[in-house]
């Protein structure tokens, strides 16, 4: 490995995982982390993240706007996760870690996570720009009929970019997809 150390911003509630999970990162000498934090409104130290690492009940989760406004070029974004959840939820993150992981699995996921290439930006490339307008139009909450309207196309022709859309990115749901589109500025959260 190189002799760069990686900078994690951790946000997790509980404080005995925080100092677990740093303690485990730390001990190779690839990574430090530079803040810890309970919620994402607490910005201290994640300015200079290479990996956000997030406990998806943190405070703030839900504002995903502030995660991406960390870094011009974006941290990566992985999640500590203390259950199963589907693919679909964890699709337009950079990694997810179990709180359950062994160590030797944490380190692997964090050295994956930090060496990848951004794949946010290619996923977002493939759509097409009426893909994006129908994308932030059903993230905005729109039925098909108003994104019809709206673009002054038919309700089938709605339902077809979203089929599209659906098949291109692999997000069956409406949260999903909701999630995808603030993390790839289509919306404010």
């Amino acid at each position: 490995m190189s002799n760069r150390k990686y900078r994690i911003f951790l946000v997790e509630p509980s404080e005995a995982l925080a100092c677990g999970f740093a303690s485990l990162a730390e001990s190779t000498g690839e990574f430090v982390v530079v803040a810890s934090s309970s919620s994402l409104s607490d910005k201290s130290g994640n300015n200079n993240a290479d990996i956000i690492v997030v406990n998806p009940v943190s405070e703030g989760f839900d504002n995903l706007e502030k995660l991406k406004a960390c870094q011009t070029n974006g941290p990566k974004l992985v999640i500590l996760a203390h259950e199963n959840y589907p693919e679909r939820f964890t699709a337009p993150f950079d990694g997810v870690i179990s709180v359950y992981d062994s160590k030797a699995t944490i380190i692997k996921k964090l050295r994956a996570a930090a060496s990848s290439e951004s794949s946010k930006e290619e996923n977002t490339c493939e759509l097409s720009l009426r893909e994006k307008e129908i994308l932030s139009a059903v993230a905005k909450g729109l039925t098909n009929k108003a994104i019809a309207e709206k673009y002054f196309i038919s309700v089938n022709t709605v339902i077809t970019h979203r089929r599209n859309i659906t098949a291109k990115l692999g997000i069956n749901s409406i949260s999903g997809l909701t999630v995808y589109a603030v993390i790839h500025g289509l919306i404010e959260a």
